[in-house]
């Protein structure tokens, strides 16, 4: 199996960081001109391929492995 940082697309991990400084899905769609729906679907595939259940689990495996 790959390492998290090789699964995640480059979105994702713009998302991810996003979600690391504390941005909502609406902010983080605003600001990466996409619809909210959009943000949504990068979140899941994050927590998917991170295996953790939610945004904060994900930040701090993220963190952890040094993926931001």
């Amino acid at each position: 199996m790959s390492a998290p940082q090789e699964k995640l697309t480059e979105k994702e991990q713009v998302v991810l960081r996003c979600l690391s400084i504390g941005m909502s899905n609406k902010i983080i769609a605003n600001t990466l001109h996409n619809s909210e729906g959009t943000i949504r679907n990068h979140v899941s595939q994050i927590l998917a391929k991170l295996e953790v259940k939610d945004r904060t689990q994900a930040v701090i495996k993220a963190i952890n492995q040094n993926l931001i």
